[in-house]
């Protein structure tokens, strides 16, 4: 299932989800994250390919950098955000990008292209916060 707000000719969010891998799998990814340590090949081979399907371009794993974001006092996001080096993308050289699992076992990956103001992966995750909040309003409430 997709969701997500634009694509690659003139919004630079985007989200996807898909079925959660085992919770072998899974417990990995926490582990690595949480300590720091390189995330799991499956992992990083997950957000590549979101990254190639959405903004259909060619990514290199670069590093992994730690966000913590903090609004009026409380922790908004924490995380490790993956940031790849784009190969025959129009107008980006980076991309930033994370997973998450939600609770019924399913994965939310969210792509941010390197496009200012989104500049570094703190700033990546901020937007992409604000895009969903944008999302979120425009929606129209259930009656």
């Amino acid at each position: 299932m997709t969701a997500g707000v634009g694509d690659r000719r003139g919004h630079r969010y985007t989200r996807r989800s898909q079925t959660a891998a085992t919770p072998e799998e899974l417990h990995r990814t926490r582990r690595f994250a949480e300590t720091g340590f390189s995330p799991p090949m499956e992992y990083l081979a997950e957000l590549k390919n979101t990254i190639r399907r959405l903004h259909k371009c060619e990514a290199s794993h670069t590093r992994t950098e730690m966000v913590r974001e903090v609004v009026n006092g409380q922790v908004m996001w924490e995380g490790n955000v993956e940031v790849f080096a784009l190969l025959g993308h129009d107008n980006a050289l980076r991309c930033y990008a994370w997973g998450h699992l939600h609770e019924d076992g399913r994965w939310e990956v969210t792509t941010v292209l390197a496009i200012p103001p989104v500049v570094s992966a703190q700033s990546a995750v901020l937007a992409a916060f604000i895009a969903r909040v944008k999302t979120q309003q425009s929606e129209p409430e259930p009656e």
